[in-house]
């Protein structure tokens, strides 16, 4: 005959006062040992229970192993310094609602938010007037009029603007739901040119550079803040735009230094000093490549590497990528090597329709739904090769619009079907695709830590702006 089971004791007021007791009255390295076994969900739903849990469960030193275990690629680390950095007067990581700095755990959000594809989508309206093209741009082809009549540029909440149909630049600003216009800046000299392109300076992104259809061009620098924007250098190079060879196809700022690319392949640089602008170097190609990208990076002692990426014929119907680096000085070309990518071996099949470059990456879109990976590998003083990576497959119609960034190697793509995320240093290529929601072909994308910035189809005034740290998920 077994014994009857004994009966629970009752706890006297005492023990349930203690059983009842806050986790948090703990002393604070017991609590920190407790948190520490919990992952970023368990984190997230302890950060819900109060005030006092929220502050814990967002300590640094708890999300930052999470972090570092989950995104162990090195190049994200370089988010965390930039984002730790004051740009156009804004802290990229600001307080949070109770006034706290949360660094690994804001970073640990906007990554997670990335490689899921979790964002707010919002559509803000630019308050800008379309018009038709006057009797300066009649010689323009069919397909530019109807796809270019506006240029875009963006960093960091800042979008830079310009009309085929004007020589004027405007600067906007996005706050919360809105784009707000900061300053109207005309060219550096009377002209009746029109801007042909626009690049943000690679070293200081309050400075922008505008090209014009007469082969000149006009340096700015802004500051949001004061909503104000300065003329720091000018070019102008020829008065007349009747004939549209000179105009300038691509365009790079680096510090004092311009380079162009003429329609009628003429490679230029500009010193620009307070002096004025003066022509350093010229180069002049027998041969038109299309589409061409180009970009400038200073090196020690006074001088600068100029990478131009181009499209070229491989023969037999096939087409490839081609390469040019010129190490230069002010005052002499120090090297100019050329390459073409020997990798893929056959080339493609399909034109390049774009190229996006951010060293060491390159990529190509094709009329195919494809885009090819290369890598530019360079040897001090001795040779420059572009390997052939990989072919990106995922978009089910040609790739409207494209951009990189080499400091996290992220690809961002659009099409008509919507956007698709890529990481350029993982084998697993694609890291999420987000549907657009319009069936418009994609005309222009941007992106930065935190946001893509899109142009679809024939709204230029309609920009969407998908934020990945105010997800759709967040409360």
């Amino acid at each position: 005959m077994s014994m009857p089971a004994a009966k629970r004791q009752r706890l006297s007021g005492s023990k349930k006062a203690l059983i009842k007791r806050d986790l948090l009255t703990l002393p604070q390295e017991i609590v920190f040992l407790v948190f520490s076994f919990l992952g970023a969900a368990d984190l997230t739903t302890c950060a819900r229970v109060s005030t006092k849990w929220y502050a814990a469960a967002s300590d640094e030193q708890l999300w930052k192993p999470l972090f570092l275990y989950r995104f162990p690629n090195p190049r994200q680390m370089l988010v965390q310094q930039l984002r730790s950095q004051k740009l156009h007067g804004k802290q990229s990581v600001g307080p949070n609602r109770h006034g706290r700095q949360d660094k690994w755990k804001t970073l640990y959000k906007v990554n997670h938010n990335w490689e899921t594809g979790n964002c707010k989508v919002e559509e803000l309206q630019l308050p800008i007037h379309t018009t038709r093209l006057n009797s300066r741009q009649q010689h323009l082809p069919e397909e530019a009029k109807a796809t270019d009549s506006f240029l875009f540029q963006v960093c960091n909440d800042i979008i830079v603007t310009a009309s085929t149909d004007s020589a004027n630049i405007d600067i906007w600003q996005i706050e919360e739901s809105i784009i707000r216009h900061i300053a109207t800046a005309p060219p550096s000299v009377e002209t009746v040119a029109y801007v042909t392109c626009i690049k943000w300076d690679n070293t200081d992104h309050t400075r922008v550079v505008a090209g014009y259809s007469n082969g000149g061009f006009t340096v700015y620098q802004f500051d949001a803040k004061k909503r104000s924007i300065m003329e720091l250098a000018g070019h102008a190079a020829r008065p007349s735009v009747d004939c549209d060879r000179h105009s300038v196809q691509s365009i790079a700022l680096c510090e004092k230094m311009v380079m162009t690319c003429s329609s009628d392949m003429e490679l230029s640089t500009y010193l620009c000093e307070d002096q004025g602008t003066r022509l350093c170097h010229s180069l002049i190609s027998a041969m038109t490549w299309e589409p061409l990208t180009l970009e400038i990076f200073a090196k020690s002692n006074n001088s600068y590497q100029a990478i131009v990426c181009f499209g070229m014929s491989a023969g037999l119907d096939s087409w490839t990528l081609g390469i040019q680096e010129v190490i230069f000085t002010p005052t002499v070309i120090l090297s100019s090597r050329h390459s073409s990518s020997r990798t893929h071996r056959y080339g493609s099949n399909d034109p390049i329709r774009k190229i996006s470059y951010a060293h060491p990456y390159v990529v190509t879109s094709h009329n195919n739904n494809t885009m090819q990976h290369y890598r530019i590998c360079s040897e001090q003083g001795q040779r420059v090769e572009i390997e052939h990576v990989r072919t990106l497959w995922g978009h089910t119609s040609s790739v409207g619009a494209m951009a990189l960034d080499a400091r996290i190697g992220r690809l961002v793509s659009g099409d008509r079907a919507g956007i698709k995320v890529w990481n350029l240093e993982s084998h697993n290529d694609l890291v999420v695709g987000i549907e657009n929601g319009l069936c418009e072909n994609m005309d222009w994308i941007g992106f930065d830590s935190e946001k893509i910035v899109t142009v679809a189809g024939d709204h230029e005034n309609n920009v969407k702006v998908w934020s990945f740290s105010n997800s759709s998920g967040d409360k």
